[in-house]
């Protein structure tokens, strides 16, 4: 029987050290599994910040982009309600009353006269309006307006051309409006939008 309890004391002990090992291994498994729900963890909100990073990037591009855009179409509508102001302007000179209107294009003709005319005896072409409304003083003047494709081209005055054909000057509602289209535009910019 001495045996017997030898082996039941050896069978103990090894069931023992099983649990102890089982407990061991048991403990480390856990925390294995622990440290790797963590890296798991980390991982994920590391991933998930790259993405919501990713995001914020995307978002802020199309807001730029839309900035942008918006922008362009601002300025571009800005623009375009500065260009019907100039043309109103343009019409409010074209239907200024018969003599105003006779003697602002008085003052066109003989301002080309005295500034180039006087130097160079070129061709003068008028539009139709212009050439109507002016062609008797400019026979007192001793000139005579040409008619022809070069007419179609000019808004409400006149166009000098030297005789050999380097010099081109425009006299008209149209040109005295773009020389001082860059002078219109501040003041409307400021006059329409608040701005310079």
């Amino acid at each position: 029987m001495g045996h017997e309890k030898l082996v039941k004391a050896l069978e103990a002990e090894t069931e023992q050290e099983a649990e102890k090992i089982v407990a061991d291994a048991k403990k480390q498994a856990n925390d294995l599994l622990q440290n790797a729900e963590a890296d798991a963890e980390k991982l994920k909100q590391h991933k998930l910040n790259a993405v919501v990073l990713e995001i914020e990037k995307e978002n802020t591009s199309k807001k730029n982009a839309l900035a942008s855009s918006l922008k362009g179409d601002l300025n571009s509508l800005k623009y375009s309600l500065i260009e019907r102001v100039l043309d109103e302007i343009f019409l409010e000179l074209k239907n200024l009353p018969a003599e105003k209107y006779r003697a602002a294009l008085t003052k066109l003709f003989d301002d080309l006269l005295h500034h180039i005319y006087a130097y160079d005896k070129g061709s003068i072409y008028a539009d139709s309006d212009a050439d109507t409304i002016l062609q008797s003083y400019a026979k007192s003047k001793k000139i005579d307006l040409q008619k022809g494709d070069l007419s179609d081209d000019i808004k409400s005055g006149f166009l000098f051309i030297s005789n050999d054909k380097k010099i081109k000057a425009e006299s008209s509602f149209g040109s005295v409006i773009e020389a001082i289209k860059p002078q219109l535009v501040i003041e409307l910019k400021e006059l329409l939008f608040g701005e310079l």
